[in-house]
C-alpha cells in the first residue's frame, strides 16, 4: 500500500468481532513502537483502534515469508 507521503506500508487489520484472537494479537503487536530505534524491525508508522478493528501499519521492508517447517538458512 502507499500512504499519502508516497511512503510504502504493509497494513494488516482484523475485527474483533469476527477474529478476535487476531485482534488480540495485533494489539499486543503496538507495542512494537516501543522497540528502540537500532533493533532490525520494520517502524511501525500507525496504528488505528475503535475497539472493534484494529489496522497496524508497518514500513514495507524486501523479504519473503519463511518456509514451514523452518529451514536453519532462512533463519540467517
Amino acid at each position: 500500500m502507499r500512504l499519502a507521503d508516497g511512503r510504502a506500508a504493509f497494513v494488516k487489520a482484523a475485527q474483533s468481532a469476527r477474529a478476535p484472537a487476531v485482534a488480540a494479537f495485533h494489539r499486543r503487536e503496538a507495542i512494537s513502537e516501543r522497540l528502540p530505534a537500532q533493533a532490525p524491525v520494520p517502524r511501525l508508522l500507525g496504528t488505528y483502534d475503535d475497539g472493534d478493528w484494529i489496522a497496524l501499519a508497518f514500513e514495507e521492508v524486501d523479504g519473503r515469508l519463511p518456509a514451514q517447517p523452518w529451514r536453519g538458512g532462512e533463519l540467517h
